[in-house]
């Protein structure tokens, strides 16, 4: 259902074919790339999903008595999907 909702607010059916445009012309339309905000957390999901690797490591090598370590780990990288992939798309449009 989330999906659903993204696609629809990202006015992908807005217009039927993509516009060419010169680079003056998308310079002019103020178009910016990602903001501070997203960089720093982007950046900071770096030693992030390090340290949750290392955890989920640390309790495999104990027998995986935990559960919270693979639930840290599965949150992060979903965390890391999601900005990186943010901040992917806002450098490609």
């Amino acid at each position: 259902m989330v999906s659903a909702y993204f696609v629809r607010i990202s006015k992908v059916h807005a217009s039927p074919a993509p516009a060419i445009r010169s680079d003056l012309e998308a310079d002019s339309k103020g178009e910016k790339g990602p903001g501070r905000l997203a960089w720093a957390v982007g950046i900071a999901l770096v030693p992030a999903a390090g340290m949750s690797y290392l955890y989920l490591y640390n309790d495999a090598i104990h027998g995986y008595h935990a559960a919270l370590p693979v639930y840290v780990f599965a949150g992060v990288g979903l965390t890391c999907a999601i900005v990186w992939a943010y901040l992917v798309a806002k450098m490609v449009s």
